[in-house]
């Protein structure tokens, strides 16, 4: 594959397949991958709304970490991981 499609979206798929199954709160991400084929995410959301934009910025993150320098990446965290210090766990 040349590169990576994002899509969110209610489309119309057949009955008799899994993820045409999906009901209630649950929700369910299909991933399709070259060399894993189609994978399929299923649990419980926090509705449509909020599901689409943490599957996007996911989706997001994951190709920013693969195309990225490691040096500028966008750290994860709210401060850069080289503030960080160890402290015991009691």
């Amino acid at each position: 594959a040349s590169g990576i499609e994002l899509r969110v979206h209610p489309t119309l798929i057949p009955a008799d397949r899994l993820i045409a199954n999906v009901n209630g709160v649950m929700n369910a991400v299909m991933v399709n991958g070259d060399a894993a084929g189609s994978t399929l995410f299923y649990g419980a959301g926090a509705g449509m709304e909020p599901t689409a934009s943490s599957v996007v910025a996911d989706l997001v993150d994951v190709v920013r970490a693969m195309t990225s320098d490691p040096e500028n990446r966008v750290p994860h965290l709210a401060f850069q991981p080289d503030a960080l210090s160890a402290h015991p766990i009691l």
